[in-house]
């Protein structure tokens, strides 16, 4: 007896029992007569084999899962480096995000609609009584997909509305159902029509699947305003596992009726202190499909890889990780309507180049149109990506980050799986020379450009290495366009060696008096020395090498580098000095107004990210140093404060998971890292009148906390800064 997925032994208690009776009233029914005894015994043995086989099934369905993905899975994983993101339904039809509003809220303190209003709320959810994409044809989405050069797809199954895209037996909002037009469409399971075209197609398959559902009358645990209640497990528990019932019961169908499936990719976080109510859906999914690959949006150590949306991380994560962003600009993963502007083949190549330098994966998406076409924009950019991946994916597919990921803007850096070849990714055209300073490449080793072939056949490229470069010799044929293997980018394959690390500097800069500042300066690489400036030029063999001390009497700007015997040049860095008062900025009264800009972002950070390599979810004005409320995200305040006499100003940061603030471009406090509310302060020689002053900060999870403080010369103790001295430019 084999029912798959199933724990017999609890499924078959009345049958289990009714063995067991059976033997007893036979053997009191016959009374143990001597004639029945051999026949007795034989039944007694049969029920027990029975029950052994019971028994021993459960154990086996019940037996331990691995919690994650194997390592040749993820290295599967790291192969494909490039998918297509799916998002598309009903709400397609809005132009507006109608998976954002099915749902309606009040804002606490204000009353206002936080979303949209609760009469239009049953229009959006009624969205699929209109929906009959007459033209969708899944195998024209995979040709794209194929010919831009990806390696696997994730199509949304259900997205936040709850509308199903496939023939689930759980609930009537789906797209087989009566009440959706295109039900009566023999391409009605979207989900299958999609997974067959693209299986076929030879790409991996991955599934979308949003664990809220704003349609659902017990989907309204998540936690973004009224109708979502964080608490709503605990007031409701019935109605808690009715949900988390359903939802197993809606991943069990996905992975059980449309045969392998790569990857599932939930959207939005399990509730945190629930995650053990999503265990036994988790165990069941890697039961079903031991090869799955998971997201980790709501999975807990189940997870498999980092998510982050619509940015690329300022350093290589250390696990595995993928973006996933959309084709079309602004944010929203939906068909923006025919108004719509893309992202340019350019764009999107140097993003994908940019994501394989740290490590990562790119998940690309598109949002068909509701008929089911793909926007003519967005086939643009997949087949202009496609072009330049036919000559270029060999730097791609497959790589793992190198040692440094750039040399400059315009440069990033692959290496290959085994280590032997390094990619140099280059947006610039480099004329007749390629300059790289951080690359050294192996005695007599090869250099070629992929795509060219050159007039001696696969022959290395001339090069030379001296201490300060590796330098490139660029044929004549390719200078002019007509005879370059591509456009956008040109990639080199080279045998290189690494190269030392970058040092570290510190302080990181500031103000100082007239006494002096020492100055240290360090790199992880053993053994290796550091060349350094003062006056901002860029350190090469010559220049002063650091021994172990340096005080600084004058302003100064350092650049360092460090070098080792055999290893190439490292990246700069750089620090600035100045001795003396800040000069306050020439701006006059007319041209400010009360107040700051803010940018705000979205991520997981340990430490304080560049802010200027991402881009923000929103951004806008405030009167002060105000975080929003939230996990994961993190703020640039950015403005003037009026200083009001000449002198020497205390300037503090409190936070729990990471502060800096920035005075005319100077470090003064730096207050990054975990601190659990610990306060950080400087002092720094400041002129009276404007200066232009930067706070950032982060917030990983729990309590939100930020305190900006001041203490002018003649005062006791530092106060928050007023705020009557904080400006912004009109």
């Amino acid at each position: 007896m084999n029912l798959k997925g199933k724990n017999q032994w609890s499924i078959q208690p009345a049958k289990n029992k009714f063995l067991l009776v059976m033997v007893r009233n036979f053997i009191k029914e016959e009374k143990m007569k001597k004639t029945k005894i051999l026949t007795c015994v034989v039944l007694i043995m049969v029920c027990c084999i029975m029950l052994h086989s019971i028994i021993f099934d459960a154990g086996a369905e019940e037996k331990e899962v691995p919690t994650n993905a194997s390592p040749e899975r993820m290295e599967e994983f790291n192969r494909w480096k490039f998918g297509m993101f799916i998002h598309w339904g009903p709400w397609s039809q809005s132009g507006i995000g109608g998976i954002w509003r099915g749902r309606h809220g009040k804002n606490k303190k204000t009353g206002k609609d936080n979303w949209t209003p609760k009469e239009e709320v049953q229009k959006c959810l009624d969205l699929n009584k209109t929906f009959n994409p007459v033209n969708f044809d899944a195998s024209k989405w995979a040709d794209k997909a194929k010919k831009a050069g990806m390696r696997y797809v994730v199509f949304t199954t259900k997205h936040h509305d709850g509308f199903c895209n496939y023939d689930t037996k759980l609930t009537d909002y789906r797209s087989t159902h009566s009440s959706c037009p295109f039900s009566s469409d023999p391409r009605a399971d979207i989900t299958r029509e999609v997974i067959n075209a693209f299986r076929k197609a030879g790409l991996a398959i991955g599934l979308y699947y949003s664990h809220p559902d704003f349609h659902h009358p017990d989907g309204a645990w998540q936690f973004w305003d009224d109708n979502f209640d964080p608490k709503f497990a605990e007031k409701y528990p019935d109605r808690w596992k009715n949900w988390v019932k359903f939802e197993k019961g809606q991943v069990e169908e996905l992975l059980s009726n449309y045969g392998k499936i790569d990857l599932v990719w939930f959207d939005i976080g399990w509730p945190r202190r629930l995650q053990p109510d999503a265990v036994p859906m988790l165990k069941m999914m890697r039961r079903l499909q031991p090869d799955l690959i998971l997201d980790n949006r709501g999975t807990g150590k189940y997870a498999d890889y980092k998510t982050p949306e619509q940015t690329i991380p300022g350093k290589p994560p250390k696990k595995a990780w993928e973006t996933c962003m959309t084709l079309s600009d602004g944010g929203g993963f939906w068909y923006k309507g025919p108004n719509a502007t893309y992202k340019t083949p350019l764009e999107l190549i140097y993003k994908l180049a940019e994501i394989a330098s740290k490590g990562g994966n790119f998940l690309l998406n598109v949002g068909p149109k509701p008929d089911g076409t793909l926007p003519q924009g967005e086939i643009d950019g997949l087949l202009g990506v496609g072009e330049w991946m036919k000559v270029n994916g060999e730097s791609i597919y497959g790589t793992r980050a190198w040692t440094i990921f750039n040399d400059g803007p315009d440069i990033r850096f692959t290496r290959s799986n085994d280590g032997k070849y390094l990619y140099a990714i280059c947006f610039k055209r480099p004329g007749k020379k390629l300059r790289l300073e951080t690359v050294r490449a192996k005695e007599g080793s090869k250099i070629s450009m992929l795509g060219y072939k050159g007039t001696l056949g696969n022959k290395s490229l001339k090069w030379k290495q001296d201490n300060n470069a590796l330098l490139i010799d660029i044929p004549a044929k390719l200078q002019s366009k007509q005879g370059r293997p591509c456009k956008h980018a040109w990639v080199f394959k080279i045998e290189a060696v690494k190269p030392a690390l970058r040092p570290t500097i510190k302080p990181k800069g500031g103000v100082f008096n007239r006494s002096g500042i020492t100055v240290k300066m360090s790199t992880k690489t053993k053994n290796a020395e550091i060349l350094y400036t003062l006056d901002g030029s860029k350190p090469i063999f010559g220049s002063k090498i650091y021994k172990g001390k340096l005080v600084l009497k004058k302003s100064a700007r350092i650049r360092a580098r460090a070098f080792k015997p055999g290893m190439g040049l490292s990246q700069i860095a750089s620090a600035d000095f100045r001795v003396g008062m800040l000069d306050a900025a020439d701006l006059s009264a007319s041209d400010l107004e009360n107040g700051l800009d803010y940018e705000f972002y979205k991520g997981k950070w340990r430490r304080i990210p560049d802010f200027d390599t991402l881009d923000p979810v929103k951004t806008g004005k405030k009167n002060n140093f105000k975080i929003e409320k939230g996990d994961n995200f993190g703020m640039r305040f950015s403005g003037y404060i009026k200083i009001p006499n000449d002198g020497k100003y205390t300037f503090s940061t409190r936070s729990d998971d990471g502060s800096k603030m920035h005075i005319d471009g100077y470090p003064v406090v730096d207050n990054d890292g975990r601190r659990v509310g610990k306060a950080k302060q400087e002092s720094i020689l400041l002129r009276g009148g404007m200066h232009k002053i930067v706070v950032t900060y982060i917030e990983k999870k729990g309590g939100e906390m930020l305190r900006v403080n001041y203490k002018e010369p003649d005062m006791k103790k530092s106060v928050s800064i007023p705020d009557s001295m904080l400006y912004r430019k009109k």
